[in-house]
């Protein structure tokens, strides 16, 4: 297992990971206050024909994303995601301005057992969750992303599932979750 940390961990980009095994990032404070500026995020760099070129088994546990300026959290192209007792908060300036930001950029790509547990998402410009498939198709991995015992609130909208006519399949679950109104 491989400790992670903004910047650091397998191939780092911008505070991330691309094609990460077995990578925990935990107790990280992410915020500019706290002299970091980088964001989670989880990429790929594969496509239809690399399919082996995704991070999988990635924990983000007690991880303070606050006042970033485009996204608390991206994640590209995973399996076996769990993002446990995180925060994620405050981010503006560059849409989509999301608190975290499922979007998988081609078809071969993959968000396959993604689970948010006891996490905030509160204070965004922009989307607090924002899961955006519209780049998968029919014949894509099924997406299966699961939001549990967690709060999304005042962020200017709350959750956003972004479909595609290409027709992904699979499933998003949400369970003890409150989706709070607008601020």
């Amino acid at each position: 297992m491989c400790e992670g940390r903004a910047g650091a961990g397998p191939t780092p980009r911008r505070g991330g990971v691309r094609a990460a095994k077995s990578l925990v990032w935990r107790g990280r404070d992410l915020s500019p206050s706290a002299g970091a500026h980088p964001k989670p995020y989880v990429n790929c760099g594969g496509g239809r024909d690399d399919v082996s070129s995704y991070s999988s088994d990635v924990t983000v546990r007690d991880v303070i994303a606050d006042d970033h300026h485009r996204q608390g959290m991206s994640v590209i192209s995973v399996e076996n995601l769990l993002i446990e007792n995180s925060r994620f908060t405050n981010t503006r300036g560059t849409w989509p301005q999301s608190g975290i930001d499922f979007e998988p950029n081609r078809a071969g790509e993959r968000i396959v057992n993604a689970v948010i547990r006891n996490s905030y998402f509160g204070g965004n410009a922009g989307v607090g969750v924002l899961i955006q498939l519209m780049n998968l198709e029919e014949d894509s991995i099924p997406v299966s992303i699961t939001i549990e015992d967690s709060v999304i609130e005042r962020n200017t909208l709350n959750l956003s599932i972004v479909g595609t006519h290409h027709h992904p399949h699979g499933t998003i679950t949400i369970g003890n979750t409150p989706v709070g109104g607008l601020r």
